[in-house]
Formats: C-alpha cells, sequence, structure tokens
C-alpha cells in the first residue's frame, strides 16, 4: 500500500497544483470583478475633483505675483507721502487764511472807525 501511495505521488501532486490553480484563477477573477465596480464611483470622483483643482488653478494663476504686491506697496507708499505733503500745504494755506482774514477784520474794523469820526 505505501508502495501505491509512493508511486501516485506525482500524481497527487499534479492533481493538487491543478486544483490550486484553478482556485486562485477564480479568486483572481472575483478580485479583479470586485475591484472593477469599486473604480467607476471613484473614476466620477476624481473626475469631479479633476474640474475643481482646474478650477482652483485658474483662481491662483489671477492672483498678484510678489512682484505685483511690492509695485503695488511702493505705490501705497508714494500715495501715503504725497497725502501728508498735500496735508501740510493745505494746514498752512489755512493758516494763512486765517492771519489774512484777522488783518481784513482790522482793516475793516479801522475803516469804519474812520467814517465813525
Amino acid at each position: 500500500m505505501l508502495e501505491t501511495v509512493l508511486r501516485s505521488q506525482p500524481l497527487l501532486l499534479a492533481v493538487l497544483a491543478l486544483l490550486g490553480g484553478a482556485g486562485l484563477w477564480m479568486l483572481r477573477q472575483q478580485t479583479l470583478s470586485m475591484v472593477a465596480s469599486q473604480i467607476k464611483p471613484l473614476a466620477a470622483t476624481v473626475s469631479g475633483q479633476a474640474d475643481r483643482l482646474t478650477a482652483v488653478e485658474a483662481s491662483i494663476a489671477s492672483l498678484p505675483r510678489d512682484e505685483d504686491l511690492r509695485v503695488l506697496s511702493a505705490r501705497v507708499a508714494d500715495t501715503e507721502r504725497g497725502v501728508a505733503v498735500v496735508g501740510e500745504q493745505v494746514r498752512a494755506v489755512s493758516s494763512a487764511v486765517g492771519r489774512v482774514e484777522h488783518m481784513t477784520t482790522l482793516l475793516v474794523e479801522h475803516q469804519i472807525g474812520k467814517a465813525a469820526r
């Protein structure tokens, strides 16, 4: 009996290998169909995300660059200095107008005083 088993060992190994191969092939087919069914919804999601990414990239492309911000900052600083200079000039003119008004008032009072005498 042992002799029969030893002689049929290569045949048993071949049958076991065939059964194992068939089992692996069936497992592969099930895995492939399962993965394919999961890929379809993911493909739609990825497509939506790609559209969103394109929109974000377009938004970022329209943002000002570093150089644009530096130029804008320099222009704002120049404008601030210009406004400060104009403010000082307005104060000086206002002071001069106040003095002229005071002198005019004095001259009018003097003329009224002369006319009353």
